[in-house]
């Protein structure tokens, strides 16, 4: 668990990494600088009798190596790209149905503040301790988002609603039939079909618990995600001890655990569901 969670936070923070680097070098002040510096070049090129041609070319590199250094070590900048590149990724937008949407934004916005504790926290002892503590609620985002997506598709399925019409009626149907069938070879076949209609119909039924426990679960974990939130401010401020930390990184696992769980059942369940 805990080295999956690492690894997609690895990945983020590299994806981070690069598009700080590029984002560094490509702000609107670098390009106002070398803007100002061809323009003092031409029309005012010798402000001193001793600068040289090159002179508001070196002011504007200078310039621009204080704006990367700066871009580079912002660690508000760093959790603004990273809540940047988490929206891309788990773009909200991909999910249609209303109320789903409404749930991964709540965790995206959970997940933006909680960066900016950690990169408001100074070096140190807290801020390490704090790091390792939420590394999983990135997976844990990734786990609320996978598992709305998998309750719309749910929600969305033609044949399934179809399906809860279509199945009972032909169960009922087919009893009937089989109540007044005196051909006991059509009686058998009567029977078979019968079997499977109601095994289809077991598995819809118990696809329809499992996504609304799919439901509840997002509910409880966004609480959940908030509670982590609170906890956070907390500690970030001090007002409680650090060693909680450790509690707060089981519980996140806890819950991570537990979407992975109901999400990995459901995409069994659905993937195997009869035709």
């Amino acid at each position: 668990m805990k080295d999956q969670q690492y690894a997609i936070r690895a990945q983020i923070e590299k994806e981070a990494r690069s598009a700080i680097i590029q984002h560094a070098f490509l702000r609107w002040e670098n390009a106002a600088l070398l803007a100002m510096a061809m323009l003092l070049t031409v029309f005012y090129p010798h402000p001193f009798a001793i600068w040289p041609l090159w002179g508001w070319g070196a002011v504007a590199v200078i310039g621009i190596i204080a704006i990367v250094v700066s871009s580079l070590t912002d660690q508000e900048d760093t959790a603004n790209v990273v809540n940047m590149l988490f929206q891309e990724r788990f773009n909200p937008g991909q999910i249609k149905d209303r109320t789903l949407r409404d749930k991964v934004d709540q965790a995206l916005s959970y997940h933006q503040r909680i960066n900016r504790i950690l990169s408001r926290q100074r070096k140190g002892m807290l801020r390490d301790r704090l790091q390792q503590t939420v590394a999983g609620v990135d997976d844990w985002i990734a786990h609320i988002f996978t598992l709305a997506l998998r309750v719309q598709t749910y929600r969305r399925d033609d044949i399934i609603r179809k399906d809860r019409h279509r199945v009972p009626e032909e169960i009922h149907d087919l009893q009937s039939r089989l109540a007044l069938e005196t051909n006991q070879s059509v009686a058998i076949e009567i029977r078979k079909t019968l079997q499977s209609l109601q095994e289809q119909w077991q598995t819809l039924e118990r696809l329809d618990d499992l996504m609304e426990r799919a439901d509840l679960q997002l509910e409880h974990s966004l609480a959940a995600l908030g509670t982590v939130y609170s906890q956070m401010l907390l500690i970030g401020n001090r007002q409680v001890e650090s060693s909680r930390a450790e509690q707060i990184g089981r519980e996140i696992e806890g819950e991570v655990k537990a979407l992975q769980d109901i999400g990995d059942t459901i995409q069994q369940m659905y993937a195997h569901r009869p035709a």
